[in-house]
C-alpha cells in the first residue's frame, strides 16, 4: 500500500507540473487569446489529475503487474525483474503513461514558450532597428547611459 501512495503522488506531481506547463503555454504564447482557468477549471483539472494517477496506478491490485521489494528490502517498486508479459506489459504501460506522455507534453510546452519568446525577442530587435535606437528595453537604455557617463 505504501509503494501505491508513493506512485500516487509521484504522478500527479508530474502531472501538476505538466498542468503548470500548459499554463505557462497558455499564458506566454497564446496571451490574451487563451483560455483562462477559472476556479471550476482548476477544480476539474485537479480531479482528473488525481483520476489518472489512480488509472496508472492501481492495476497492481487488480491483477496486473506488481510491486517487489528491491534493494536491501527497504523499498517497494514496480516488479521489473519478472520475466513474464503480465509485469512486463505493467511496466511499458506504467512507463508510457507515467514517463513518455507527461514528458512529450511539457517538451511540447516549453518548446512553444522558447519560439514564442525567440520570435518576440526578434520582433523587438526589427522595431528597434526601424527606430535607431540600440534596443527597446529600458533598462538597456538606463545602462547605456550610465556607461556614458562613467567613461567621462
Amino acid at each position: 500500500m505504501k509503494q501505491n501512495l508513493k506512485s500516487y503522488l509521484g504522478t500527479s506531481s508530474i502531472l501538476s507540473m505538466v498542468v503548470i506547463g500548459y499554463d505557462r503555454y497558455n499564458v506566454i504564447v497564446k496571451g490574451f487569446s487563451g483560455k483562462r482557468i477559472t476556479p471550476v477549471i482548476a477544480f476539474i483539472v485537479i480531479v482528473s489529475i488525481w483520476l489518472y494517477s489512480s488509472a496508472v496506478c492501481c492495476p497492481p491490485f487488480i491483477g496486473w503487474g506488481g510491486y517487489m521489494l528491491e534493494g536491501l528490502f527497504m523499498t517497494c517498486s514496480y516488479d521489473y525483474l519478472s520475466e513474464d508479459w503480465n509485469r512486463k506489459s505493467f511496466i511499458l504501460y506504467a512507463f508510457i503513461f507515467n514517463y513518455c506522455f507527461p514528458m512529450f507534453m511539457v517538451i511540447f510546452y516549453y518548446t512553444q514558450i522558447v519560439r514564442a519568446v525567440v520570435k518576440h525577442e526578434s520582433a523587438l530587435k526589427a522595431q528597434a532597428k526601424k527606430m535607431n535606437v540600440e534596443s527597446l528595453r529600458s533598462n538597456q537604455v538606463c545602462k547605456n547611459q550610465f556607461l556614458r557617463e562613467v567613461s567621462y
